[in-house]
């Protein structure tokens, strides 16, 4: 009979040991992406009352109280803070469009990775809201949100004609272009107006309106 407690005892903390052995990594992560939200909140509350260009990344480390070098193992550069993000968004938009069929309408498509990422950026709005103003005021930001965005227009364009079942001439990649900056710029298009709006609305509903308002446009014929 003590044999069999003395086993039993050994299974209960061979069951905790693992168990903890697999919370650790899980706390791990939990830390960091407190940190790196920390940090973030730091930043965007410095660029909106020093401005983004007087505001240094020191500054940023010392309102968490953590060294310089802890701030660049979250990001690369203050401008990191803005288009970290984005290439997660990007990445998922991608494989939702890679997973559509093959026969489905580009601006189909389109619509519904177009409101998966505004449903994903609507989940904290008072972030995206503060990010948006910072950028909409700051000249070097907005360019280089162009410039991702750009990135971003020939990613897609490339993914929709990968996933044709036909081939692909110049002028249907001309239409994939055009009907891709198209619900990208009906996306900024709706962002800036729930901004500008004080974010009353959901975002997502915004964005419908902008790409009911797109297709209605593409429905009519040419003048």
């Amino acid at each position: 009979m003590g044999k069999s407690v003395t086993q039993g005892v050994r299974v209960d903390v061979g069951i905790e040991l693992v168990d903890e052995a697999e919370e650790v990594p899980g706390l791990r992560e939990r830390k960091k992406a407190m940190t790196r939200l920390a940090l973030e909140d730091a930043a965007l509350e410095l660029f909106a009352t020093k401005g983004f260009d007087h505001t240094t990344v020191d500054e940023i480390a010392d309102a968490c109280n953590v060294s310089r070098r802890t701030f660049f193992r979250y990001f690369a550069s203050k401008e990191d803070i803005f288009s970290g993000d984005k290439d997660v968004h990007d990445a998922q938009m991608f494989e939702l469009i890679a997973s559509r069929p093959a026969d489905e309408p580009a601006l189909v498509s389109l619509r519904v990775a177009v409101l998966a990422m505004a449903a994903d950026l609507a989940t904290d709005p008072s972030r995206l809201v503060a990010k948006a103003q910072i950028i909409n005021e700051t000249p070097s930001l907005r360019s280089a949100g162009l410039d991702h965005e750009q990135r971003t227009i020939d990613d897609i364009v490339e993914a929709l004609a990968r996933r044709s079942s036909g081939p692909v001439d110049d002028d249907d990649v001309f239409r994939l272009r055009l009907v891709t900056q198209a619900a990208v710029g009906a996306l900024r298009a709706a962002i800036d107006r729930w901004v500008f709006t004080g974010a009353q609305e959901d975002l997502v509903d915004v964005a419908v309106e902008a790409l009911d308002l797109l297709a209605a446009g593409f429905g009519a014929p040419g003048s």
